[in-house]
Parts: C-alpha cells; structure tokens; sequence
C-alpha cells in the first residue's frame, strides 16, 4: 500500500509497554484503514472466483494475493497501491559444517569477552528475552530447555513463546528441520551446565519463530514472523489475533537471513522492531570476499550489520563486504564477530561446527543482551555506539569494508557503560493467563464457539425453517457446481455459528429451507461508554435461484430493537467466502443487550447457508487486566496539496464530539447537485436521489432495486428502462456533491457508507466509483475500478478517517464513470454517515 505507519513518536516514549502497544496499534490501525477498500475488492472477487486467497500484513502494510492476472492487473492501477510484486523466497545461508571439538568455553565466547562480563558485573542476561527469525529452535536441546521462556519448570507452555508461520512443525511444540535456528540461538544463551558453555548470555531466556520452510524462507512466512515479533499471540492464534500482546516481545532479535544487497523490501518491517525498541543483529552474508557483497537487510542503516571472523583474528573469506549500496549507509558492515569454526546447538540434542555471517551475528546479539542485563534501558543506538567505539581494530585504521569498526569487545563495551550496577529486575511479565486487551478498547463481550456460552437457538418459538437451524458447530464443507456454499473452515478455532454444519448427502440436505431460523445469544451488559463496537464475520452463501427475500440479520436488543446489519440473497451465485463487519453500539451505552441472529430461505426452495464466527464487544473504558494499550494517539497526517478551491466557513455550530456529525439515508432530499462543476460527459446514468429500480443480465443483478435503508440512494440514474443498458453510465462521467458540512476541531472523525459497483466483463480500470472530501484540500478516501471480469450488484461498506479536515467546511464529492468503450456499469451509495467519537 502506499502508506506507511508514520512510528517516529515510538523513539520518544520510554515506557517499554506503552512505547510497544503504541507501535502495534499505530501499524494496525494504519492497515486496516488504507487497506479496507481493497480488501473490500478481493472479498467480491474471491465472491466470482478470481480470487483464491489473500492474507493482510500490519507490520508493513501489504496484502499477499493469490488471483488471476486480471485482478493482479486492476490492483496495480489503483492509486492507494504502491507496487505489486512477486512473491520470493530467501534461501537459508548454508553454512560450512566441520568436525565437532568439545571446548568447555567455546572461542567465540571467549573472544569477545563475555566470561569477564559474568563475573565482574554479575550477570549473564537474567532478564533479557532474546529471539530469532529462523528455521526454528529444538527447544529440548540440553543446552537450550532450560532457557526457553516457555519452561515452566517441567511443563511447558508455548503461548507467546513460539510461533511457527510455515506450519510445518508437526504438533504445536517448537521445532528445527534444519539446524540453522537452533545454532544461532545456542550462540546466544546456549549452556548446558556442563561442559557445553556455547551461549555469551546462558541468564537470558528465549522465544522464536520459525520463518524458513527448509532450506528456503518464504516472505509471506518471514513477514508473518516480524508481525508476531512485535506482539506475540497465544499458541494458535496469527499476529494480529485479540491474544496478542507486544508486552511480551523481545529485547533483542536475531536475524541470520538475508538476499542480495540494496534491496528495500524489509525496511518496513525493521522500521516497526525498531520502533518497538528491539535491538537488531543481522548477518552481513556469506559472498565474499569480493566489494559490495553485503546483503539486505544486514545493509539497512538502522541495524547491527554483521561480518565474520575467524579464531585467529582475521577476516573470514566468505563474509560479504561493503561498501553498501544504500547511499545513507555505505559504511557496512558495521561491526565483525566470531564466525568460523563456531561450535553450537543442533537438532536432536547434539553440537556441531559451523561457519557464516549467521554464526557472527549472534555473537553480537548475546553482547547485547549481556549489555541489557547490566542496564535494561540502554538502546539499539546505544549499543550500536558501544560496540563501533570499543571494538578491536583488526583491519585498516578506522573503519573498513571488511571488519567495519572492527570485532567486538563486548566487556570493553560494558566497562564503557560505567561501573557495574545492581541485577535487574526482569521487566517482561510471565505469558498472561487472561486475553490481553486488543483494539480499540477493552473486550466487553467475545465468542469465538470453541466452547459453549449459552447461545438459544429459536429462542421466540416461531422458528419455521425445517433444516438448516442455527446451531454451534464443526462444520463441513458443502459445494455446488465447483461453488462453494458451506464452509468447513472457521475463523479460528474448530467451530462457529452455522445454519446446519453437517455436510448431508448433497449440497441442499441441510441448508436453510422454508422460512427463518434465529439464535440469541447470552445477556451482554455494556459499560457506559461512548465507544462500544461489535464486530464478527460472516458469510451468507447461496445459488442463483436466491432472492432479496432470503438473508442474513443481526439485531441488538437492548431497551428497544436495532437491526444492525443485514446482507440480502440476489438472483446470482453468491459463494461462501468469509466477510467482517463493525456497527457502533453507542445507542446502547450502559444498557443489558443480546444479539439476535437470523437467516432465512423465505423464497421458494432456493439454497442458502449462512454462519457467524468471531463475535466480539469492546468499549473504550478501564482494562481489567493484564497492561492495557495505551490511549493511540496516531499522529494527523498532513494534508494533500489542495487541487480545488477552498470552501469559505460557514457559521453552522460545531457539533460535540461523539455521535453524528452527518447522515444521510437519501429518504428525504438534504441538498446533492448532480454535475456540480459542470464537467460531467455521461449522458445517460447521471447521479440522482432515487427509488431505484433491479436491472440485471444472464442472471447477475447490476442495478439493485433494494437500498441499505428505506427506499431510496445514491444511484446512476434509478429508471430500469427496457434493457439492462438503458441507464447504465454511457460516455464518460457523472458526478454528484454534498451540500456543505462543518466537521468539529477535536475527536475521531470517520466517514461511512455502503456502496457497490457493478459491471460486465467487457469493463476496463477506466470505469470507477470515487468518493472524495473536498476542504482546504482534496483527498480520494475511496475508489473503485473496473475490470474485465462480472461483478454483480452486492452491497458493501466501507469508511475513512477525516482526521486531516477537524475544524474544516467540506463536501463530499462521489464520481462514477464509464470510461471505456460502451461498458456496461451501474453505481449505488447509501446511508453516507460522519461520526465523531
């Protein structure tokens, strides 16, 4: 995506938990609000099976898609995407294996000093949490289990301690198929209480995450690896999940992966560990001993890039050399360290030789930890200085390209810290036991259906479906014709809410036949707050013989009754592809609520399922427990460059913060102009207010005859005329305002509202749906294209901050266009809202 997460406020905060929550929330919030339209877009493609699968990425802002080249094509011409590029994969660096020796204080640690460190300043990493990006970690290994976090003393408990992205250990403990990862960490901590002393910080403990498959390393598993980093999740869960928790991240990271040099590719997700305040080691490579060899990410300019030595003091051959090809930073590497001939940990339990960059780079991230075990608070930059002052000048004078500022002296860097002081007390709290606090406020209400809460199916006893009733279920998969309808994978977990989870003899055995089935859920009392949301996802599957009489409901009942969402059937093929939404609950502040769930096959014998996953309450009020996020305050983005003429102020009161500032549901006529700059080219389709007539072709619907609420939108000329392409939009484009709106100096401002856009095959990117704020500056918070594929008429959501325009008059300025040769394309927007909270 175009946009990064603007983490500079991080450096300024010193609280290790509020400095850590503020980074997570500020790289999820920036996702999830630059990435919902085109999530939204992948939804309806994955719909019409052009999309196979997508999975969305905080830590640096990117959707991984699997597609056809059309929707490939599409993605790349939208203007909030940056670049669409291939996926790749990183080798693992193979190192050079030799002959095991038993040494009782191996080289390596020797050399660098740490043996004086454990002696003369009393510690040996108590404290510290230290980690790697790697092939994984034999956490039974002699010289490892007893430093694992997740030891608890004869059982173990793997939540927050290990995360495997490639799904490839078998069982949920961690593992090494590789030797790679649990060389490097025994480098780090490694000790055996023997005569196997292989680590420089033994007093550290360790968590991991596997991101390397084998013998490769694949981005979408690496990514997923920096995200986790960042906020660890109780076993099972993915970054990003409600459990996890940045209190538990680490200290230090090790990272002995890498690709060529100069690539900027990873910079996003070092930015965020940086910002988190984890002190990064990473190797340099092994393509020496030629100039110019040294690989991304050890050239970054914010990390501890790291070359090799050899027992003797010199060089290793292999280690990649500077210069570095990013023109801020081409002093690199920036420090060397033990790296040939390193003996550690393997799989299985036993200790082998080997050498490599990867062998060095922990070396440096075992310092550092010893140096956090003197003073938990000395920093990345800290350390870094350390290091580059006080290391043994080896090559030319100063810095080289060979050894950079020469080959650590760890004890030398603590002696530079100032006299020894009293051990510190660890500050990374044990895994909690209860689910930490995710956004945007405390979790009032959460089922995820793994177990039973109470759910009541027909709890009004007028239920009249016969099959398909609403149950708790693990369920299973059911298609039709190659379609989807039932889904017998959840959101997470085993289980969810689903109309009849048994597959049957065939696709219609169970689904929902004749009339509605309902489920309500326990009594829910909500906190008196003025932010309460409810989010869950959902699907609502069905062939095309379905109409606008089947759906899917959910309503709150509190001290009166709100039909919060609701998703209608259509005469086309709807596949089974989970969706999520969010609704305030504000109007329901301080009040005992339940849900009710409904969904119906009201029609005659069409075939619909449906299901419910994930239903989740939070309210911006106290956190019980564990540490609650700190309030995120994400810094205002500075405004566009203004392409249009400022409106003057009007003198319309601000209104308060919380609430509506604007809404509209089109039933009553509040002021749009259709063609307000007098530019418009369509001439048939022009915007109008509307009770809008059902246009449709081969069975797909492109003009919807039900609106979101009441009768009337937005729509492209509501008239169905005599054929599908009597109104659509012909010959260019049309385009409709808002009258005027004051929008307050303080608050959260949001824009909201339901859409779609619907078009044949024969479209282009050149037909669109756009909406833009206009104030002292012109911003497009939302676009659509067309593209070469049929996307039927299904109404969707979608909202935007209005942050940059508090305290501004502004308008809202919604174009569509047929901007290719005689596309068929039809456009509807209703219930336009602005809120404040």
């Amino acid at each position: 995506m175009n946009r990064q997460a603007d983490l500079s406020p991080a450096y300024q905060i010193s609280d290790w938990s509020a400095r850590g929550w503020f980074v997570y929330n500020t790289l999820r919030e920036t996702a999830e609000e630059t990435q919902r339209p085109l999530l939204n877009y992948l939804n309806r493609e994955m719909r019409m099976g052009n999309v196979q699968s997508y999975r969305s990425f905080f830590i640096n802002n990117s959707v991984l898609v699997n597609s056809n080249e059309t929707v490939l094509s599409t993605i790349s011409n939208r203007t909030d995407v940056l670049a669409v590029e291939a996926v790749e994969t990183h080798a693992v660096p193979e190192p050079v294996r030799l002959e095991d020796s038993i040494l009782a204080l191996e080289w390596g640690v020797s050399r660098i000093g740490s043996p004086q460190i454990w002696s003369e300043f009393g510690t040996t990493g108590e404290g510290v949490i230290v980690a790697n990006i790697d092939t994984g970690v034999d956490y039974n290994h002699p010289a490892l289990v007893n430093q694992y976090r997740g030891n608890n003393g004869g059982s173990f408990n793997h939540s927050y301690n290990w995360y495997d992205a490639t799904g490839l250990c078998s069982g949920s403990a961690p593992c090494d198929q590789n030797d790679h990862g649990t060389h490097t960490m025994g480098t780090m901590v490694g000790d055996d209480g023997g005569s196997n002393q292989i680590g420089n910080a033994p007093g550290a403990t360790w968590i991991a995450a596997r991101g390397c498959e084998f013998n490769t390393c694949s981005d979408s598993a690496l990514t997923a690896s920096w995200e986790w980093m960042v906020a660890p999740c109780a076993l099972g869960d993915d970054p990003g999940d409600p459990s996890c928790n940045p209190d538990q991240r680490p200290h230090v990271l090790n990272y002995s992966i890498g690709g060529p040099g100069g690539d900027p590719s990873d910079q996003p997700l070092i930015n965020a560990a940086r910002a988190a305040g984890i002190v990064l080691s990473i190797s340099a490579g092994n393509s020496g001993p030629g100039s110019s060899t040294i690989g991304s990410p050890g050239d970054y300019c914010n990390v501890i890039g790291v070359g090799a030595t050899t027992s003797s003091d010199t060089i290793a051959s292999f280690s990649s050399r500077g210069p570095g090809d990013f023109a801020a930073c081409t002093d690199k590497p920036d420090v060397s360290a033990p790296g040939a001939n390193v003996r550690s940990s393997v799989d299985g339990g036993g200790y082998a030789n080997f050498s490599g960059t990867s062998m060095a780079a922990p070396h440096v991230a075992g310092c550092a930890a010893l140096l956090k075990g003197i003073d938990i608070n000395v920093t990345h930059d800290e350390i870094y200085n350390l290091l580059t002052t006080t290391g043994v000048d080896l090559g030319s004078s100063g810095f080289d390209y060979s050894y950079g500022y020469g080959r650590i002296n760890c004890y030398a860097a603590a002696q530079a810290m100032g006299p020894p002081g009293p051990t510190p007390t660890p500050t990374s709290p044990p895994p909690p036991t209860a689910t930490p606090t995710p956004l945007p406020g405390n979790v009032i209400f959460f089922d995820d259906f793994e177990s039973s809460q109470g759910w009541t199916t027909n709890p009004n006893g007028n239920d009249t479906a016969t099959t398909g009733q609403w149950e708790r279920a693990n369920p299973e998969t059911t298609s039709s014709g190659g379609s989807t309808m039932q889904l017998g994978t959840t959101v997470s977990g085993s289980f969810d809410l689903v109309t009849g989870g048994s597959a049957g003899s065939s696709v219609g055995s169970n689904d929902i036949d004749n009339g509605v089935t309902s489920i309500r859920s326990p009594n829910i009392n909500l906190p008196v707050s003025s932010n309460i949301a409810l989010s869950f996802s959902y699907y609502l599957a069905h062939l095309n013989n379905a109409t606008s009489a089947d759906f899917l409901r959910v309503s709150v009942v509190g001290n009166s009754t709100q039909v919060v969402f609701e998703e209608l059937g259509a005469g086309n093929t709807d596949v089974a592809v989970w969706d999520s939404t969010t609704v305030s609950l504000n109007s329901f502040s301080g009040q005992t609520i339940y849900l009710l769930i409904e969904a119906a096959d009201a029609a005659g014998g069409s075939l619909v399922e449906a299901a419910v996953d994930d239903v989740e309450i939070t309210a911006d009020t106290a956190a019980p427990s564990p540490t609650p996020p700190p309030p995120t305050n994400t810094p205002t983005p500075p405004p566009p460059t203004p392409t249009s003429t400022p409106i003057p102020p009007t003198n319309t009161p601000t209104p308060p913060p919380g609430g509506d500032v604007f809404f509209d549901n089109f039933e009553s006529n509040q002021g749009w102009t259709t063609n307000p700059n007098g530019s418009d080219t369509a001439t048939t389709g022009q915007w109008e207010r509307a009770n809008p007539e059902t246009t449709s072709y081969s069975g797909n619907t492109f003009q919807l005859g039900t609106t979101v609420s009441g009768s009337f939108d937005l729509v492209t000329e509501g008239s169905a005329g005599s054929g599908v392409g009597s109104f659509d939009i012909d010959n260019g484009v049309t385009s409709i305002r808002s009258p005027n709106i004051s929008l307050p100096s303080s608050g959260n401002l949001t824009l909201e509202f339901s859409y779609y856009l619907a078009h044949l095959d024969n479209a282009t990117s050149a037909d669109f749906l756009r909406v833009s704020v206009v104030g002292n500056s012109t911003q497009v918070v939302f676009e659509e294209l067309g593209a070469g594929n049929t996307d039927a008429a299904v109404w969707a959501s979608t909202s935007a901050s209005l942050n940059s325009f508090a305290g501004q008059t502004v308008y809202i300025l919604i174009e569509a266009a047929d901007g290719g040769s005689g596309s068929l394309v039809e456009a509807g927007v209703d219930d336009v809202r602005i809120t404040n909270n």
